[in-house]
């Protein structure tokens, strides 16, 4: 017999507690929940602002596209590994626009930044796909140019791609490229 609160984890028990904590961790809603629960604690006031969090994004995702991925990210459309390529993909960019969105972001949360749409020349997207891929010759990084260049308005070297468009379509073609998930043949 074991004590009272230390079952087996085959159980459910205590004992697998930390992998089902482990396992929730990894969904995005559970993060913005905890991070929200951090912010406010307060229960009640916590509930608010998810509600109200859900509301604004159902209202502003068909108009803004940075809510549009926050909402699938938020409906477990695309998963852990999706917010990592995500966030690497950002990374880069802010690498080779020289900004820090958070700052911008920051900025024009409090009425001072500039609201200006931030756009990638055709240039600047082959040298973030050249760091996200690793090479120009690769297929993948080839078939994401292609549904880049179609993406791009304006003529030649004057060819451009909104930001967020850009990250748009590369998370997009990061998922679509990936096996589905309990695929035997994944590696």
């Amino acid at each position: 017999a074991t004590p009272a609160g230390s079952a087996p984890a085959a159980t459910g028990g205590p004992a697998s507690a930390g992998a089902t904590d482990d396992r929730l961790s990894n969904l995005f809603p559970v993060f913005v929940v905890d991070f929200f629960s951090k912010r406010y604690g307060l229960r009640s006031l916590v509930d608010q602002t998810c509600w109200d969090m859900l509301y604004n994004v159902h209202a502003l995702r068909q108009e803004h596209a940075e809510v549009d991925i926050f909402s699938r990210f938020l409906g477990e459309f695309f998963d852990s590994d999706d917010l990592l390529f995500f966030l690497y993909v950002r990374h880069v960019i802010q690498r080779e626009l020289g900004i820090s969105f958070r700052a911008r972001w920051t900025e024009l949360t409090r009425g001072r930044g500039p609201r200006d749409t931030l756009w990638l020349s055709h240039r600047a997207c082959v040298s973030v796909a050249r760091s996200i891929f690793g090479s120009e010759s690769d297929p993948l990084c080839r078939a994401f140019m292609q549904v880049i260049e179609g993406s791009m308005v304006g003529q030649g070297d004057m060819r451009r791609i909104e930001v967020v468009e850009f990250m748009k379509v590369a998370l997009a073609q990061y998922h679509e490229s990936r096996p589905p998930p309990g695929d035997a043949d994944a590696v």
